[in-house]
């Protein structure tokens, strides 16, 4: 009897590159929540599942560019900004290769008090106290807020999606994961800083800001009239 062949969007060769990924993936989520973290079930609670990551393997290939370095570029900054000394600027990432931009990310470590407009005026002089140590003592919350908004924006990989789908990947915006908001909290839980009601605020409100760019970057990757 033939073998049934059933064609998927595996012939494209992304469910390859995304394999590639998940090195990346798995760091991330074990940075982020432990090494449970490591699990994409697990963290298909607080993040959503697209493809996401897939059609960005097809905007980087048409523009000459590599959703790899994106990636690269998380992983690295939780590594370095947590670690005993935290350089000025990354020295493994290649910005002209990656697809996504990082300048809103490097303004909230380089001035992280351009955000505190967005914290309850009675809760700022907390934040502004918290400030003055530095800005190495808020920048492993930096990177690990960001890291968890980009995959709020981007999502992870849908790997059932990527074998069984006959349509090319396109970029879903605005795709909101069951219990998003317990994994903001959760992550800010974690965070090793004495954590008060200003802090919080603030932290929450670098999310949604580094949620809204990366966001508003994929919107205009998916018109590609506009710039990025």
């Amino acid at each position: 009897m033939a073998r049934l062949q059933v064609r998927t969007a595996r012939i494209e060769g992304n469910q390859d590159r995304i394999d590639e990924f998940e090195y990346f993936l798995e760091d991330i989520g074990r940075s982020l929540y432990g090494p449970e973290g490591e699990s994409f079930r697990m963290l298909a609670e607080f993040v959503p599942r697209t493809r996401n990551l897939s059609a960005l393997v097809n905007v980087s290939r048409a523009a000459g560019t590599d959703v790899a370095e994106d990636l690269r570029f998380l992983h690295s900054e939780l590594r370095y900004r947590t670690g005993p000394q935290v350089p000025v600027e990354n020295p493994d990432f290649k910005k002209d290769l990656a697809v996504l931009r990082y300048e809103r990310y490097t303004q909230l470590l380089e001035r992280p008090e351009v955000l505190l407009d967005k914290v309850p005026a009675a809760l700022r002089f907390e934040v502004a106290t918290l400030l003055g140590r530095g800005l190495s003592y808020l920048a492993p919350a930096t990177a690990r807020i960001n890291a968890f908004a980009w995959l709020t924006a981007v999502g992870i990989p849908d790997l059932q999606g990527e074998l069984l789908e006959r349509e090319p990947p396109k970029l879903m915006l605005g795709r909101e994961a069951p219990r998003g908001e317990v994994g903001l909290l959760r992550l800010l839980s974690s965070i090793r800083l004495r954590m008060g009601p200003g802090l919080k605020s603030y932290l929450e409100a670098m999310f949604r800001e580094l949620r809204d760019d990366y966001r508003r970057q994929l919107a205009r990757l998916e018109a590609p009239t506009q710039p990025v």
